[in-house]
Order: structure tokens, then sequence, then C-alpha cells
């Protein structure tokens, strides 16, 4: 489980309807693979690299980190269809609408909300097509982890397990200043992140209190889950 071997593409465990859609970024472009039961369906290279594209999906979640009316209002349809034809629109040329689609994101693609990228603008919200319209999302670490979880046994936790990403800690956090302030959460700098992706690792009880151990990570999502065994 720490070091796991890749899995072929040919022994993913996917179903017959299911498509997943496995992105790997490099520093001249990005590459995209669709993969079905079976195999590899097809591969294509997108001309961003690294850089490029975190500018682009920074630009599109600014207005969806803001708080209240303001964020939404700044929400950019155009951007929003600008990365869908980047990044979905030729590999869901040919995938029937509602079919599942399994996301497996790298680098910054990991904080993307891709139900929210546009296929057919509008004029307003009500009047634009968003690819959660379309398709059934659902995401996975990697297509090794998604094999694991498909495969392995699985056992009955002995008690809950939760997962909170990104939290706040410190009440000299940024983010926290600007929230008691009523000001729009502030754009942390890349080259500070490390200061503030924090992830609630576990928590449990020992002695009446509460203990709880961190480590530094990449800002994630919430998890809830079970705790699984030890082996």
């Amino acid at each position: 489980m720490h070091y796991p071997q890749p899995i072929p593409p040919e022994t993913l465990p996917l179903k017959d309807q299911e498509v997943l859609l496995e992105y790997a970024l490099g520093e001249e472009a990005t590459y995209l693979f669709r993969v079905r039961k079976g195999g590899v369906d097809k591969v294509w290279r997108i001309p961003l690299g690294r850089a490029e594209l975190e500018r682009q999906v920074r630009a599109f979640l600014l207005p969806l980190q803001q708080s209240g009316g303001s964020g939404m209002a700044a929400f950019s349809l155009r951007q929003g269809h600008s990365l869908y034809g980047l990044l979905l629109a030729e590999a869901l040329q040919e995938v029937t609408p509602g079919t599942p689609i399994i996301m497996v994101p790298d680098g910054i693609l990991g904080l993307l909300p891709f139900e929210a990228l546009v296929i057919t603008p509008g004029r307003d919200m009500k009047d634009t097509r968003f690819v959660g319209d379309m398709w059934q999302l659902s995401y996975a670490q990697s297509a090794t982890v998604l094999a694991f979880l498909r495969t392995l046994a699985p056992s009955a936790a002995p008690q809950t397990f939760f997962g909170l990403g990104n939290p706040i800690y410190d009440a000299q956090d940024p983010r926290y200043t600007a929230y008691k302030q009523g000001l729009p959460l502030p754009v942390l700098p890349a080259q500070a992140l490390s200061a503030y992706g924090y992830r609630g690792r576990t928590i449990q009880r020992g002695g009446g209190k509460r203990r709880v151990a961190m480590t530094a990570r990449r800002p994630s999502v919430i998890h809830h889950c079970q705790r699984p065994k030890a082996r």
C-alpha cells in the first residue's frame, strides 16, 4: 500500500460502461488518457504546460473561493467553457451522456470541480449547460488506488474516521483574518502553500482529551470514510 506497483490499464477493474480519464501534467504539455474496460482507448496531448494550466485553473477557481454573492457574480462562463474545450471536449465527444466518468486528476487539477466546466455557455447560469448536467463524475487519487479499492477484500471498521482537508489551525492564518473582517478569502501565494496546506489525519480520544495528529500535505478535499483494520 505504501509503494504500490503500477497497475496495467488492461487489468483495471472497470465496469462495461465506465470511462476513466487520467491526466499527467508536464512542463511543456499535458496528457490525457482515456481508459475503458480492456485498456487505454485514446491519448491526447493538450498544448499547455503545468505553469500555464495552473494560471488558467486558478483564475477560474477564484470566484468559487470567494464567500457571498460576489463569487458567483464573478464566475466566468467563458473561462469554464475554455477549460472544457482544453480538458474534456475531445475525450467526451464519443461518450454517451449519463456514462459514469472516473476522473484521475494531476497537480492543480485535483482542485478543479470538473462538473462546473461549461459545455454550452448561455446568457446566465440557468441557460448554461454544465458537465455535471450531462455526465456522472466521480474521482480517484490514481488508477492504482481505484484498483485496490475494488479488489481488496473489505473489512469492518471498528470506528469512524473523519478527515478534513486544508483546515485553518492558526488564528493568524490570512484566510481566517479575512473571514473575521468579512472580506473575500485571499489567494495564498504559491511559494507559501506549504505553510498552510495541512490535513487532519487522525482524531481519536485518549486519556479524556482529544489527540490530533497532522501531516503537512497539499490542500485536499473533505473525505469521510471508515478506517480499515491494521494488516
